[in-house]
């Protein structure tokens, strides 16, 4: 009965070790998010910011980490004269994720088509 009171006993250490690992972990990683959103908020506009946290991140994680690398190199570099704006955010966005610019026409009576479609066909 001892040897299984004492095995007993050494899983239950381990068994709380390893929660008190997972809490520290889980502290680790909330510091670490409220530095970056400290660092985000001073760097970009307000509307900017919401647009990074409420479109960006839930959306395309990849990129949001991406645009965070992007603007560390650049305060690194101290080339950032102002604050980011959600446009230029929106710029950043666009060329991390290869999208290029689109612009849509409507014809009165027809489907909305590419401005490259409407030019070719003129």
């Amino acid at each position: 009965m001892d040897e299984l009171e004492r095995l007993r006993h050494e899983k239950m250490l381990q068994m709380m070790k390893r929660i008190e690992e997972a809490k520290k972990q889980e502290e680790a990683k909330k510091h670490t998010e409220n530095k970056t959103d400290e660092f985000l908020k001073n760097l970009m506009m307000p509307d900017a910011y919401q647009y990074y946290k409420e479109t960006i991140v839930p959306q395309r994680p990849k990129i949001a980490t991406r645009i965070l690398e992007v603007l560390q190199y650049i305060v690194s570099m101290e080339d950032l004269p102002n604050k980011v704006t959600q446009e230029e955010l929106i710029f950043i966005d666009r060329r991390l994720s290869g999208e290029g610019p689109t612009i849509k026409v409507k014809k009165h009576g027809k489907e909305v088509t590419d401005i490259s479609t409407v030019l070719r066909n003129k």
